[in-house]
This record gives C-alpha cells, sequence and structure tokens, in this order.
C-alpha cells in the first residue's frame, strides 16, 4: 500500500512539474533526467549557404563601388588640365554655351567669371574625384557616397547641355568621345549611388539631425 501511495505521489509530482520531463520506467520508480536547453545563441543566424551568398554579393559591391570610383576620378581628373588651363577646346564648349546663355538673356554664365564657368565646374570634378577616391577607405564609404552625388550633379548637368542646347555631342569634332564619356559616367554614378544607397541614407539622417531641430515634447 506504502509504494503504490509513493508511486502514485511520484506520479503526480511529474505531471505537475512546468518542465517537461522524459520519463523513463525504471524498477518500481521514475526516474527523471532533464533535457538539456537550447538557447538561440546556440543555432546559427543564417544556414551556411546564405552567409557565403551574403559574402559573395558583399564583395562584388565593394569591388564594382571600388571599379566605378576610379574610373570616375580618372575622368574627372583628365579634364582639369583642359578646363584650368583653358584650353582651345574647353574655350569652344563654354563659348558655345556662353552664347547660348546670352540669347536666353544670360550673358555670363558660362564665362570666366559666371556662375557655371569651367573653373567652377572644375573645381566640382576635383571634390567629387577627392571624394570618390578617399571614400574607398572602409570607414569612408560615406564620403564615397557623396563623391556619388556630387558626379551625378555635374554630369547629368553636362550630358543635358550636350543634348538640349546647340553644344550638341561632337563640339570639338573628335567622334564625340567627350559626350560618350559624361554619359558612361553618368550611369556609373547613378550605379554608384544604388551601391551607396544605405550610407545616403545615413547622410541623410545626420543632416536632419543637425539643421532641423527636433520637435518639442508637449
Amino acid at each position: 500500500m506504502a509504494a503504490e501511495t509513493a508511486s502514485i505521489g511520484g506520479l503526480k509530482e511529474a505531471e505537475e512539474c512546468p518542465v517537461k520531463w522524459p520519463l523513463f520506467l525504471g524498477l518500481h520508480q521514475f526516474i527523471a533526467i532533464p533535457s538539456p536547453p537550447v538557447t538561440k545563441a546556440d543555432l546559427p543566424p543564417y544556414p551556411p549557404l546564405r552567409q557565403h551568398e551574403e559574402a559573395m554579393a558583399m564583395k562584388f559591391r565593394n569591388i564594382a563601388a571600388a571599379a566605378i570610383s576610379v574610373f570616375g576620378a580618372a575622368i574627372f581628373l583628365d579634364s582639369l588640365r583642359y578646363k584650368f588651363t583653358d584650353h582651345p577646346k574647353t574655350q569652344v564648349i563654354f563659348g558655345a554655351l556662353d552664347g547660348w546663355a546670352g540669347s536666353l538673356g544670360l550673358p555670363g554664365l558660362f564665362a570666366h567669371t559666371g556662375l557655371f564657368s569651367q573653373y567652377v565646374i572644375g573645381s566640382a570634378e576635383l571634390l567629387a574625384s577627392t571624394l570618390l577616391i578617399v571614400g574607398l577607405l572602409p570607414r569612408l564609404q560615406r564620403v564615397n557616397a557623396l563623391g556619388a552625388l556630387i558626379a551625378f550633379a555635374v554630369m547629368a548637368g553636362a550630358v543635358s547641355f550636350h543634348l538640349f542646347t546647340p553644344l550638341g555631342i561632337d563640339p570639338n569634332k573628335d567622334g564625340g568621345g567627350l559626350f560618350a564619356a559624361a554619359a558612361t559616367l553618368l550611369a556609373g554614378s547613378v550605379v554608384l549611388i544604388g551601391l551607396r544607397l544605405p550610407d545616403i541614407l545615413g547622410l541623410l539622417g545626420d543632416l536632419r539631425r543637425v539643421f532641423v531641430a527636433d520637435a518639442p515634447t508637449p
């Protein structure tokens, strides 16, 4: 009678226990063996294959960003020897643009002292190329993103002037090489902006925190 009471009491204790214990029937008693706990840290966040794919995608993005940055910086720096020395080819281009601006009532806009002179555009290209190269350092990717934005702005203007003004796509009668380089760099800057989109959003967030005051709490 006492043995039956003890067995019933042990069974009740096992059923009332909040932890699920695997029970094994032994000789006239229950032996409770706890299962080892499994935490989230014991499980990998992603399957190994997915981790490999993400690592390869990140490597490809970094290589593509570096290639576009070096190409863009090379194009910009090469053009400076024409703009900063007032090369005859530069005089033809900015002279045509200034004549077009004068017909719109904006004479001198592209002249040597104008708002969009060759020196102003060249300075913007120098700044963009510097940011593109310096931004290749791992901790300065936001600098690279800023360079991509400046490159896009400069090249969007250049392509627009070639297409929508009397300048045309072959102002120097050399087969349109200047326009081809501008269009290629414009496309590359768009791709680079896409690759650096998280950094651009981070830049915008930083600017918002600096220039936009937080709303007062009621």
